[in-house]
């Protein structure tokens, strides 16, 4: 998924820079921290923000570009790049003709381990 999210990024920093905006405009306008809209627009940053709906309104409306559009952009951009960040390197996600692969769970923690001893022998304790 961080795919889109980079296509997002791009998407947005474009738009920004084509209108001759800059990110104090963007920060303005959705009321957050200027740390926010660099590590918004820095690719290299994986996390997704927590207020994606409002940087993505800031754009749009500082921009002058329709939200739906900047959204299609970045799907259109996502969809040309789908190969580069394929399941088959991460190893979880749909693969192409076959089923999701759900990611691998954590490996029990000796707290879960005793749970789990505690609870079956609760079981076998009481009388059937």
């Amino acid at each position: 998924m961080h795919g889109l999210l980079v296509a997002l990024k791009t998407v947005a920093t474009r738009a920004r820079l084509a209108a001759g905006r800059e990110r104090r405009d963007i920060q303005h306008t959705a009321r957050v921290d200027k740390t926010t809209i660099h590590r918004f627009e820095d690719p290299t940053n994986p996390a997704w923000p927590d207020k994606l709906p409002v940087l993505m309104t800031a754009y749009s409306r500082e921009t002058g570009r329709p939200l739906i559009d900047l959204w299609q952009d970045a799907l259109d951009q996502w969809q040309e790049n789908e190969g580069t960040e394929s399941p088959q390197r991460t190893g979880v996600g749909p693969t192409p003709g076959g089923p999701f692969r759900p990611a691998p769970a954590a490996p029990p923690t000796a707290g879960t381990r005793r749970a789990r001893r505690q609870r079956q022998a609760g079981r076998q304790d009481r009388p059937s």
